[in-house]
């Protein structure tokens, strides 16, 4: 069952769906996005972390033009969530210490139940590129060398 939309998620459609259309400030989202995600340090965000790596490099391969397996509104969707990551004054303010995450793992939990399929099927994409550009990766690790 695919829970409720998150309030004001759509004004972030909005702004998202004008900022795919400039690839410098769609870069300069996904690297603000890894410099937030850098500077949260609790480990229980362990599940938010990957889902929010794993958005930041859909917008950037589909940026470069490497992965071009989702639609404009899913690249769109994944977008505001970035961005709703980002802004500090959201729903619940960033400098709420602890809460103010709170509302940015919905939103992003939200657009991950949303897009699912896609979002599987770019992770297994990257997995398999990843493998043709290093043939040594297994399994997300590096084959130990004999000596």
């Amino acid at each position: 069952m695919m829970e409720d939309e998150p309030k004001r998620f759509q004004n972030y459609l909005r702004r998202a769906d004008l900022l795919v259309n400039s690839r410098e400030r769609l870069r300069d989202l996904a690297t603000q996005a890894t410099g937030k995600l850098s500077g949260i340090a609790s480990i229980r965000i362990d599940t938010v972390r990957d889902q929010l790596n794993l958005c930041i490099a859909l917008v950037r391969s589909w940026m470069r033009g490497e992965y071009d397996g989702v639609s404009r509104q899913t690249i769109v969707a994944v977008t505001a969530a970035l961005l709703y990551f980002v802004v500090p004054f959201d729903l619940i303010p960033d400098f709420l210490l602890g809460w103010g995450f709170v509302d940015d793992a919905s939103v992003v939990g939200y657009v991950m139940a949303m897009l699912a399929a896609e979002m599987d099927a770019f992770r297994q994409w990257q997995e398999q590129d990843v493998k043709r550009r290093d043939p040594t990766v297994t399994a997300g690790t590096k084959k130990q060398e004999l000596v």
